[in-house]
């Protein structure tokens, strides 16, 4: 299984990383494949790390207008007091959906109501 969660490495600072088994490596933009420097990067902390992941689940795996619910189906907007629906959903990675309607399904949105706090657990 892997374990993906912001931790504190030896130095103190902090990055976003994945556990398998005895193994931890960064992962996201604190990964060293995504740095100029060929260097992991480095945060002042939890959060700070989190926000990083965050940017980049958002940049490289956020797809706004995934495809359509079957059948012309008209969803409501998951948005809380959102009284419109949509027949569109927003993917976020290979599983997570989420439906937005014409209004909400923009990139701020889905960020302001997708957190990567905790620790995400997966094969």
């Amino acid at each position: 299984m892997n374990y993906d969660q912001a931790r504190q490495v030896k130095d103190g600072s902090w990055n976003y990383s994945r556990q398998n088994d005895e193994s931890i490596w960064p992962i996201g933009y604190c990964s060293s494949s995504y740095s100029d420097t060929n260097k992991t990067h480095k945060h002042k902390s939890k959060e700070e790390a989190e926000q990083c992941y965050k940017k980049f689940i958002m940049d490289t795996q956020l797809v706004l207008d995934a495809g359509k619910f079957g059948d012309g189906e008209l969803i409501k907007c998951e948005i809380k007091d959102c009284k419109e629906s949509t027949d569109t959903y927003t993917r976020i990675g290979s599983f997570i959906i989420r439906k937005y309607c014409n209004t909400h399904r923009n990139i701020k949105t889905v960020s302001e109501n997708y957190s990567v706090s905790g620790v995400s657990i997966h094969s």
